[in-house]
């Protein structure tokens, strides 16, 4: 034997991995996408079972893709969970079930988890995730046989069973699009954190959770008993409100609201919720302080309405040891506060107060006195980020700008900023944390109405994103997404030009047809709506665009691209196919032709080939 042949020998018998501590193994394995720790049993002996016992299994979004079939559909993703385990050894601590979205027997999925469930209650389960594509009419799954610490559930029914009391060792519970038949209360008495989004019948009140210390909630519309009286222990709240409150509040609902929340660290609102909580008026500080509150985050306040302001500063005097506060102004400006001013006695001053950032900042009499309110009782204000809305006109905001520096300032150090995006205020949305799991790879969005929508929310680990009718703004300090590979943008609009780092994608669908660093593109299509472009150029728009196409295989262009429809309604009694000896077609097999009116450009084309080619003459 050589000695290069042996040398060859003792490279493949290192095997590092392979030598590893068991536990350490089971970690590798359980970063890895489930259908790639699987596939590991073929790499020897040693590892044919090793994926058998790792205690994490994610069905997730990632996985549906990876074995989707478009005829077998259902049939095989519940074969596929079933194989996995039956085959398992071992305790299954965590188990994730994303159903797939599209063209799928719901109620087939439905049946299989409702088999699956004894076998993860014989396993110790600990952390379920189970989402469906929408609510269907499908009977409660049955949780009683349980006992998880982590439950997160998305568009399904939650069990109503008789028997089933609660959740004794829960401590997060998320609902997502969770409605129920009938109202009880669960016991969860070691539940810290409850998030509940757009969920019919259920509220923090369905669940007993004396050490509940996480609530956050995202409702269409306030019911007239809202109370927190009970939740004591809450130390972080938001919610956020889609709806304008419809009912008249007999007592101030700040009031009863903060009052409920002794220990409360971070506090965020958002939407319409600031409108409720302003209902029934707001005194100039509340009697019990806050003094635990760190953080206060505002969103969508409109500075043209006394109460809303008012409310504001109420809990700014309310909360001594205030350090970060963050607001963003709405868009509803209605009202008129001309003549406002903050009268304030100089015992209220904001020891902590350190950092303050202004979005949507227009310029309004309101925000122009609460900035030099704060200004003059923060001592310890750093900085002021102020971002101007882009209505703003900018002389108007030169001139507030020059203003803001007359006003005096009790911190030696305090700086006034300009923001050029606006800083998004995203504790009220309890639904972010969800969109930036790790797990989370391909992700749709869509709204029936425009919605607004950063940028920042998602997971950078994301490969396939698709956003329908949103408003999209970013932050300057997102740096874009590595490992997308197909991106969908339908309807969407941004609050300013930003350019995001996308190594890795290969497929982009948008409304934008500029093409300029593009020129690895092998298939481009064009689709336009039922308006000519407006934005006619000086230049040829064929030769700028297909100029840069070196690599295309397939280029597609339909409607207005061509604007075809309109080509009909013109004179075209001169218009004729000349024909030319250095164009050759020679590959060509098939012509066809859709609502063409040209005759003589079907003759022209059809029946004389490969030798002619199409061109105006005056």
């Amino acid at each position: 034997m050589t000695e290069s042949s042996v040398r060859k020998i003792g490279f493949i018998e290192e095997d590092i991995i392979s030598n590893l501590p068991r536990n350490i193994q089971e970690t590798i394995l359980c970063v890895m996408p489930l259908r790639d720790a699987v596939r590991t049993s073929i790499l020897s002996t040693k590892w044919r079972h090793r994926w058998t016992t790792i205690p994490h299994l994610k069905f997730d979004f990632g996985f549906v893709e990876s074995i989707w079939d478009q005829e077998l559909k259902a049939f095989k993703f519940v074969t596929v969970i079933n194989k996995v385990l039956l085959l398992h050894n071992g305790p299954i601590l965590e188990l994730t079930v994303n159903c797939p979205q599209r063209h799928c027997d719901a109620q087939m999925i439905h049946d299989y988890i409702d088999q699956w469930i004894p076998l993860l209650s014989r396993n110790g389960i600990k952390e379920l995730t189970i989402t469906y594509l929408k609510r269907e009419e499908f009977t409660p799954h049955n949780f009683s046989s349980l006992d998880p610490t982590h439950l997160r559930l998305g568009s399904v029914w939650f069990p109503y069973i008789p028997a089933f009391r609660g959740f004794a060792h829960l401590t997060n519970l998320e609902l997502i699009d969770v409605a129920t038949s009938e109202q009880r209360i669960y016991d969860c008495p070691v539940l810290e954190k409850l998030t509940l989004i757009v969920c019919e019948g259920l509220f923090h009140t369905s669940f007993r959770a004396p050490n509940l210390k996480y609530l956050h909630q995202y409702y269409r519309q306030m019911t007239s008993k809202y109370s927190l009286s009970g939740y004591e222990n809450i130390t972080e709240y938001s919610f956020r409100l889609s709806r304008n409150p419809t009912s008249r509040a007999k007592i101030s609902n700040v009031v009863k609201v903060l009052g409920s929340l002794p220990k409360i660290e971070k506090f965020s609102v958002a939407s319409c919720f600031i409108k409720y909580l302003a209902a029934g008026g707001s005194p100039n500080r509340l009697s019990k302080p806050l003094p635990c509150l760190k953080t206060l985050n505002i969103s969508d306040i409109n500075f043209n309405d006394l109460s809303e302001v008012s409310c504001l500063l109420c809990l700014i005097r309310s909360a001594p040891n205030l350090c970060k506060l963050h607001i963003l102004a709405g868009d509803d400006i209605q009202g008129n506060l001309n003549e406002y001013r903050i009268q304030d006695s100089e015992d209220c001053v904001v020891d902590h107060l350190e950092i303050v950032t202004f979005s949507y900042f227009t310029g309004l009499k309101a925000e122009m006195e609460l900035i030099k309110f704060l200004l003059a009782h923060a001592p310890l204000l750093k900085t002021m980020l102020i971002h101007r809305s882009p209505k703003m006109i900018k002389d108007v905001a030169f001139n507030m700008a020059d203003e803001m520096l007359q006003y005096s300032r009790v911190s030696s150090r305090a700086q006034i900023r300009h923001l050029k995006h606006p800083v998004r205020i995203d504790d009220y949305g309890p639904w972010i944390p969800l969109l930036r799991r790790k797990d989370t790879k391909q992700l749709s969005l869509e709204y029936l109405e425009r919605g607004e929508f950063s940028t920042h929310h998602l997971s950078k680990d994301l490969t396939h994103l698709r956003l329908l009718i949103f408003w999209c703004s970013s932050s300057p300090t997102y740096g874009g997404f590595p490992y997308l590979t197909n991106l969908e943008l339908v309807d969407v609009d941004t609050s300013g030009q930003s350019i995001f780092d996308c190594p890795g994608l290969q497929k982009l669908a948008l409304e934008e047809y500029s093409l300029a660093g593009l020129e690895n593109l092998t298939e481009y299509s064009a689709l336009y709506g039922h308006e000519a472009p407006m934005n006619l150029t000086n230049t040829c728009n064929v030769v700028e665009i297909l100029s840069r196409l070196h690599k295309i295989e397939k280029f597609c262009v339909a409607m207005d691209f061509m604007q075809a429809e309109y080509i009909s309604e013109g004179d075209l009694e001169n218009y004729y196919i000349e024909g030319s000896n250095d164009c050759t077609i020679d590959h060509i097999e098939s012509v066809t032709f859709s609502n063409l009116l040209a005759d003589v450009l079907k003759c022209g084309l059809v029946l004389h080939g490969k030798r002619y080619f199409i061109s105006l003459v005056d």
